[in-house]
């Protein structure tokens, strides 16, 4: 028996053997108690960011997360908009690159980087948010397998914009938990971006429904059942 977490794996897969028990799915699922909405904005408190509309990501920041093209449409949107702010959490090799790139863009006094946080922190400031960003490229070969950052996201409620790439549609279902757009266009980003700053009510349903999403599709309980069942057809067919 395979587990797989997504379907181009699952398809890959079956292309080996007929024989084979596959299960699409994750080895491990997601806290729908842990990673709710309406816990405690801290983290706005903490960097005087109260009154900002914010952006944020969490992940590893390497090339192929795209956090470049965040903070050039950052810089093209804070001309029409004077409240934005970004958190960005994660650290990696594209560090230098980015610290680069934020100064040449003038938006050191909008951008809060946060190299590392405690799993425990995450819930707080995924609530700190109004909009989680994810714009994951194909890289050297590399395509996003899966979002677990936006499960997070989606699970506290927010509304997420993210690419057309990879697995992510396997956990973002496109204008109704998020926006997807192309990847590596920035432009189409921006608009979505915008989009989310000016849609309070749209803002709202695609958080709701994200979290029903992954709630029913991807919670603890439901992957423990699914594991509970793939290891029963496995025994049962020797």
């Amino acid at each position: 028996g395979v587990l797989c977490g997504q379907s181009k794996a699952e398809k890959i897969l079956r292309g080996f053997s007929r024989d084979v028990i596959i299960s699409k799915q994750l080895h491990a699922g997601f806290n729908e108690d842990k990673f709710k909405p309406g816990l405690e904005p801290k983290f706005r408190n903490q960097y005087n960011i109260r009154d900002k509309f914010v952006f944020l990501f969490v992940g590893a920041l390497g090339y192929r997360k795209g956090i470049h093209m965040i903070l050039e449409a950052l810089h093209d949107l804070r001309i029409k908009h004077n409240n934005l702010h970004f958190l960005m959490v994660g650290s990696g090799e594209y560090d230098d690159e980015l610290n680069i790139k934020i100064d040449n863009l003038g938006l050191r006094d909008i951008v809060t980087s946060i190299p590392w946080m405690a799993n425990d922190d995450l819930p707080y400031v995924y609530n700190s948010a109004d909009v989680f960003l994810y714009p994951s490229i194909p890289h050297e070969g590399w395509e996003e397998q899966f979002g677990y950052s936006i499960a997070e996201a989606s699970l506290c409620g927010l509304p997420v914009v993210s690419t057309k790439t990879g697995g992510i549609d396997e956990v973002l279902i496109d204008r109704k938990t998020g926006i997807m757009v192309q990847s590596g266009n920035v432009s189409e980003l921006k608009n979505a971006m915008e989009e989310m700053i000016a849609g309070n009510e749209l803002r709202k349903e695609l958080g709701r429904n994200g979290r029903q999403f992954i709630v029913e599709n991807y919670s603890n309980r439901i992957v423990a059942q699914k594991l509970y069942n793939f290891f029963k057809r496995v025994y049962e067919s020797k």
